[in-house]
């Protein structure tokens, strides 16, 4: 796959560059866990501080404006210092304007524009802070049907200090600030959260109706309000209302239990159900049953 700027070792000096109509990623960095230089020297890239990343902009890549993985999505970038990608400007990306995994990673001083998705962490430990997110609803193209501004998955995530512009639907394409991944099958973590979150001309949520387990108990943290956010669901709607997007706003009372089961077969599936018997959730093998551990966000009550 192709890309403006590819980096094998993330300690590399990349500041104010512009890179446009990449058939790929902008910046890509493609890390590994660890390589061999000629000399016999042992390098671990996906644990390397990160260089910098200062000021750099991509405009018409057909992936990701910024893309922190390997093509197979497994390579998570775990620095032994918090890695800032700071001053990033990516217009009209295929797929995001910036995609991290890892942890320790921090997006801030941003422009995100005319996106299909603005942002996303695969990541358990990331902020995006202290920047921009701008819809372009008039825009002409096909690949840009919808456009959300930041999507929420795994975690934990958070989103401060951020305005959201020009994302409000139409009858013809759907915008939001937030949303989570479709047909996700890993787990979100409840601390996910915003704060400080301006909304201009924009819709704050849009939710696609959950297919998968995980979908069912997603929960994001709305820190300003007190509340917590998740998809309309027969399971995780003790206590809460409905709202516009397709989501719920219920009481922050959510938590992540994990059950242990010994001797447990990986054809098996796990179910959970609310004590008043008016929702449960199934599990079969995959990112939130492994077979010997099974994870549910479950509500108090």
């Amino acid at each position: 796959m192709p890309a403006g700027v590819l980096l094998r070792n993330p300690d590399a000096v990349v500041e104010n560059n512009a890179v446009a109509g990449s058939d790929g990623e902008g910046y890509w960095y493609w890390l590994k866990d660890e390589v061999t230089r000629p000399n016999g020297t042992k390098l671990q890239p996906t644990s390397t501080p990160l260089g910098s990343f200062l000021g750099n902009s991509i405009h018409a890549a057909a992936k990701s404006g910024l893309f922190v993985d390997d093509p197979d999505g497994r390579a998570a970038y775990t620095p032994s210092a918090k890695a800032a990608f700071t001053g990033l400007r990516a217009v009209q990306s295929g797929d995001y304007g910036f995609w991290a995994r890892g942890s320790a990673l921090e997006v801030s001083g941003a422009f995100l524009g005319d996106n299909r998705i603005g942002g996303s962490f695969s990541a358990f430990g990331a902020t995006f802070k202290d920047s921009t997110v701008q819809g372009d609803p008039d825009s002409a193209s096909s690949t840009l049907a919808s456009q959300v501004g930041f999507v929420f998955q795994d975690g934990p995530v958070n989103v401060n200090n951020v305005t959201f512009q020009n994302l409000l639907s139409t009858l013809k394409r759907s915008f939001s600030a937030f949303s989570w991944r479709e047909k996700n099958a890993t787990l979100t973590d409840p601390l996910n959260a915003y704060r400080n979150i301006k909304l201009v001309n924009a819709q704050e949520w849009l939710a696609a109706a959950p297919t998968t387990a995980a979908e069912q108990m997603s929960v994001v943290r709305d820190l300003d309000a007190g509340k917590v956010v998740t998809p309309r669901s027969g399971f995780l709607d003790f206590g809460c209302a409905p709202a516009p997007g397709n989501v719920q706003i219920c009481p922050d009372a959510y938590a992540q239990l994990q059950v242990a089961l010994r001797e447990a077969s990986s054809s098996r599936n796990v179910a959970l159900e609310r004590q008043d018997g008016q929702g449960i959730i199934r599990l079969e093998p995959g990112n939130a049953f492994d077979g010997v551990y099974a994870y549910f966000i479950v509500a108090e009550g």
